[in-house]
């Protein structure tokens, strides 16, 4: 068989299963919203109120393709919140960042979704204040969330299913190249990287100039990436006026 007949069955091969996707529809699986995400897979429930209240938003500003027009979060791409000392916001962060790839591998394809080709890398960013504090405290409990998730399965080489996840030192590898990041504001640019998801962690704690130039190059990645899509969480305890939200 000659070479030009080879690579015409490889691109009709290419082309069905392009094609077979597409009439897949958008999910493989219906997902959970956020909060029912933490109460029926992480087996943990929000307490009422400010907590419950972030994680409904931020569900909302996930799927704010589906919001009506007018909607107050329909343009909203940051969300700032101040949650005092003992308040749990580890333990939602953590969970919001374990929710993300699992909302996005119920997609059939995430990547064409978001108009990116097969295999681009989508990141979900967490920035604390220092590398002791990404490593010890975030990163401890992110693995705790998701070996306590009943959807999620870990494994010790490149996911090959749709719920399966690989861990490295600063790293989790989920399916379709979903990677979720521990870093910290001291560990230099990131760029490369493109967030549909940043976190800052304790942001108030940051050193100021350390703070912007994170800032500026995550939201600059994450908007020319994913625009509206993207979302950037700040997390505090209440040091000075950090509150609300921004377009």
């Amino acid at each position: 068989m000659n070479n030009s007949l080879l690579d015409s069955l490889f691109e009709d091969v290419i082309t069905m299963a392009e094609s077979e996707n597409n009439s897949l529809g958008l999910w493989r699986e219906k997902p959970l919203g956020l909060v029912d995400f933490f109460t029926e897979m992480l087996g943990e429930k929000p307490f009422p109120g400010k907590q419950t209240e972030l994680l409904e938003i931020v569900e909302q500003i996930l799927d704010k393709d589906n919001l009506p027009e007018g909607h107050k979060l329909k343009q909203v791409t940051e969300v700032a919140a101040m949650f005092g000392k003992g308040s749990g916001k580890d333990f939602l962060v953590s969970g919001i960042v374990a929710y993300v790839p699992y909302r996005l591998n119920c997609m059939n394809d995430p990547q064409g979704y978001f108009g990116f080709g097969k295999g681009e890398p989508i990141d979900i960013i967490n920035l604390a204040k220092n590398a002791k504090q990404a490593e010890n405290v975030f990163f401890t409990k992110l693995k705790a969330r998701l070996a306590s998730c009943k959807w999620f399965k870990k494994v010790d080489r490149p996911p090959v299913a749709y719920n399966e996840y690989q861990e490295k030192k600063d790293t989790i590898i989920f399916y379709n190249n979903i990677r979720a990041f521990s870093g910290h504001s001291e560990a230099g640019s990131f760029e490369g990287f493109n967030p549909l998801v940043g976190i800052f962690d304790e942001v108030g704690d940051f050193e100021y100039e350390l703070a912007e130039f994170c800032y500026d190059t995550i939201r600059s990645s994450a908007m020319s990436r994913f625009g509206k899509r993207a979302l950037l969480l700040f997390i505090s305890y209440p040091r000075n006026s950090l509150c609300g939200f921004s377009q």
